[in-house]
């Protein structure tokens, strides 16, 4: 499935649905979820020293991949919305790929500290029925306090971007597959810490194999499912935006779907009135400021000539026609007033 996925998005990275996701961070998601189910593999073998190393770090790097993305993806909608600048923010995928880069360094670094110094053993279980397992001590509960600062801090960014407006609802989805990840998470560790006396190697792998599907495989469905529901409803939108393109002299009514160019006119309008509002504007700041001249030089007023006169008041009488040519919107009348 998490191949499937991977495809489509490939192919379709430059429809609106993909496009606004960031294809890049979509595709990074699909790949730590690869590496969830490569640990879910390590752990079916025969334990070895070996799968044990490979099965934690195909896991975490898989996890910190997939919900690492999550998180850079709402802190850039919370912070491209809570900005009180007026300048543009810039946060190009680039940018957020780096800072990614520097979260999984910290954690290859980490994981590379606890290979070299502390490998995992392969012990015999203390229970009555003799198997043998994977150990690794303390670091378990290390690698599980990690995941969950990791999904604390996701968790926090969503709560802060819930009002935030995303393109096709993403910050919602987000937040769902996060909740979810952490209900799953609590859950599973739970059950390890209440049967770790009393378990066997079904449970153990009974267990894994819940967390995986319960976190990676549902986070999948929640981020994707809508999107290629959306692609499929906006198939005859994308066609008639490529025809527009093909023909553009064609008229609306020639176009499958005519919603977009409709779109497009009104778009249109609406920065005419956007320019005639700049316009009225102007005229009414140079009118006050041509009156405050002359209520504040006196002087300057008695000592002009008739033919100052005259283009003064030619000049207003210029504004205030103008100004009764101008729109007469709700929002015209708002900032007359105001002004």
């Amino acid at each position: 499935m998490a191949v499937v996925f991977g495809v489509l998005v490939f192919v379709y990275r430059e429809r609106k649905v993909f496009e606004a996701a960031s294809p890049v961070f979509l595709e990074i998601i699909l790949l730590g979820s690869v590496f969830m189910y490569t640990s879910l593999a390590a752990a079916y073998v025969d334990p070895s020293v070996i799968s044990c190393a490979v099965e934690v770090w195909f896991y975490q790097c898989g996890f910190f991949l997939l919900y690492g993305s999550l998180a850079l993806k709402v802190w850039r909608v919370g912070a491209s919305f809570r900005v009180r600048s007026p300048r543009r923010v810039e946060l190009t995928d680039g940018m957020m790929a780096g800072r990614l880069v520097i979260l999984c360094s910290c954690l290859v670094a980490y994981l590379l500290v606890w290979t070299l110094l502390m490998p995992p053993k392969v012990v015999d279980n203390a229970s009555s029925l003799r198997f043998k397992e994977c150990y690794i001590g303390e670091m378990r509960y290390v690698n599980l306090c990690a995941d969950f600062i990791l999904l604390s801090v996701t968790l926090v960014l969503c709560v802060r971007a819930r009002k935030a407006p995303s393109a096709y609802k993403e910050t919602r989805f987000a937040t769902w597959a996060v909740y979810n990840a952490m209900f799953i998470t609590c859950f599973v560790a739970l059950l390890r810490f209440l049967t770790v006396d009393n378990t066997n190697p079904d449970i153990l792998f009974a267990s894994s194999f819940i967390l995986i599907q319960m976190t990676a495989t549902v986070t999948l469905l929640i981020l994707f499912v809508p999107k290629l529901t959306l692609l499929r409803k906006m198939g005859g939108q994308e066609i008639g935006l490529r025809l527009a393109e093909v023909h553009p002299g064609s008229s609306a009514q020639t176009t499958p779907n005519g919603s977009y160019l409709n779109d497009g006119s009104t778009l249109e309008r609406e920065n005419e009135d956007l320019k005639d509002e700049v316009k009225r504007l102007a005229m009414k700041v140079a009118q006050l400021q041509s009156r405050l001249m002359k209520d504040k030089n006196k002087h300057i007023k008695s000592g002009t000539n008739s033919l100052s006169r005259m283009r003064a008041s030619t000049y207003e009488d210029h504004c205030e026609d103008g100004l009764k040519k101008m729109s007469s919107s709700p929002v015209s009348r708002f900032l007359s007033v105001r002004v």
